[in-house]
């Protein structure tokens, strides 16, 4: 009876289990849609959960946007994150080959883009009481 709970216990928990990722801008950039581009550093973090969306690192955010695994008969494949609401659409797109990522959120008459590079964040469930 303990072996077909703990199967059943590891078999859902891998059917339901997403993949997150932890993004670190290297570069951005900023354009205001008359002509000025501002260029900058990195600075700003992102965590992505590939069944809850996105979200800035931090305490106060939220998860946002619907994510998507695609590839490509030429091999490439991208784990790619939208979220769209009145003033701004904002996508980002990890490169699952080589874990670079891109932002971008378009409010519209100003393009905001960041670019840099991701790690794979693996999670541990413990089942005790089961040997």
């Amino acid at each position: 009876m303990k072996k077909s709970l703990l199967l059943a216990a590891l078999l859902l928990s891998s059917a339901a289990q997403a993949e997150m990722y932890i993004c670190e801008t290297k570069a951005s950039a900023i354009s205001d849609g008359v002509g000025q581009v501002s260029k900058g550093v990195g600075g700003s973090s992102y965590l992505i959960n590939s069944t809850q969306g996105f979200k800035p690192t931090g305490p106060d955010w939220s998860y946002k946007g619907d994510c998507e695994f695609t590839s490509h008969s030429y091999g490439l494949s991208r784990l790619i994150c939208i979220e769209s609401t009145a003033n701004n659409v904002s996508i980002i797109v990890v490169n699952l080959d080589d874990l670079r990522f891109s932002k971008s959120d378009n409010f519209g008459n100003t393009l905001l883009a960041n670019t840099g590079q991701c790690s794979e964040l693996y999670l541990t469930v413990y089942v005790s009481g089961y040997t």
